[in-house]
């Protein structure tokens, strides 16, 4: 089987490239990845060819000069864009590079695309009560920024394709990702957790569904032979939703630090989200606490993942605690509680 791999590079698809090399019961004859940038393609497993693409043509014309491809797994996306024009660039890399690669990859007689698309296509939180219903796969889509709203154009634009072809198309809606190497919002809790300092956070109640990178690899190479795959929409998760007190004990746990938490009313939370938000439009910069920081540390994210389960007989092979442990084995060591 020839594969394609875009994003190859990325957080996600590094993880998938050195899976591919360092499982010995997948056997996939040549393994191609598209790169924006010549001097990233020096982290890639040797044994992966990269392929330079940086216009919309690039993505028109990319399997011109490649043998048949089997298979494409689409990771390339713009994520966290701070542009003078965002919204232009989510939809030109998002929607506009994702629609051009499946009209090129359906005219190549490819059999199957599988997109990793996003949670954010249904929307940014399901819930204030322990009595939320989680997203599933019937959730209407209601995208609340340009990110989301790019990614659910691609959807669209892969099944419209999918119908007028022959290529099939998987999609998958994974929540926050996590694993070795990765940064913004979930490194900076950790860095939280590992801190020793006390925390305000005990008394939140909420709910939020993750998944390892190694989870997520494992769910793409399943949707990319399983038959029953075919022209699906999934939600994937690690199938335990943490509150964020419990997530923070488990990284302690993990890394080997003491988890110092206490409680204080949300309505102090929410005022001090108040002032930050204030003092940092006053300073011209955004400071550790704000209104939005305090939402995504306090509100409820949850995913029924059981669709995959059923359909395709798939389980999360990492648990939670195996997998945080595997997170910081090597970024933060087997520290001493102290």
């Amino acid at each position: 089987m020839n594969l394609l791999i875009t994003g190859a590079t990325g957080f996600i698809g590094l993880a998938f490239c050195q899976r591919l090399f360092n499982d010995p019961t997948l056997d996939f004859q040549t393994v191609y990845a598209t790169i924006r940038d010549c001097t990233k393609s020096n982290s890639l497993p040797s044994e992966v060819k990269p392929l330079l693409v940086n216009s919309l043509q690039d993505w028109r014309e990319l399997f011109s000069s490649l043998p048949q491809i089997d298979s494409v797994i689409h990771l390339a996306a713009c994520v966290h864009q701070k542009t003078q024009h965002p919204d232009e660039m989510y939809k030109l890399i998002n929607t506009d590079y994702t629609t051009a690669l499946a009209q090129a990859a359906a005219k190549n007689h490819v059999k199957r695309f599988i997109y990793v698309s996003t949670v954010k296509v249904i929307g940014e939180g399901n819930c204030e009560s322990e009595t939320c219903l989680p997203y599933d796969e019937s959730t209407p889509p209601r995208p609340t920024d340009a990110y989301g709203l790019s990614k659910w154009n691609a959807e669209q634009a892969l099944i419209d394709t999918a119908v007028t072809s022959e290529l099939e198309v998987v999609i998958l809606r994974p929540p926050l990702v996590y694993g070795p190497g990765v940064k913004a919002n979930f490194l900076r809790l950790a860095q939280l957790a590992q801190s020793g300092l006390p925390l305000p956070l005990g008394a939140i109640q909420n709910k939020r569904s993750l998944i390892y990178v190694e989870n997520l690899i494992d769910a793409m190479l399943t949707c990319i032979t399983h038959p029953q795959a075919a022209n699906k929409t999934f939600l994937v998760s690690d199938g335990q939703d943490l509150s964020t007190p419990d997530l923070i004990k488990k990284i302690a746990v993990a890394t080997g630090y003491p988890c110092r938490l206490f409680s204080v009313p949300p309505a102090v939370m929410e005022l001090a989200g108040i002032c930050g938000d204030a003092l940092g439009k006053a300073l011209g910069l955004p400071l550790p606490i704000s209104s939005e920081t305090l939402t995504k540390l306090t509100g409820s994210l949850t995913v029924d993942g059981s669709k995959i389960c059923h359909d395709l007989g798939w389980h999360p092979p990492f648990t939670v605690e195996a997998a945080l442990a595997k997170t910081f084995e090597k970024s933060f060591g087997n520290q001493t509680a102290k």
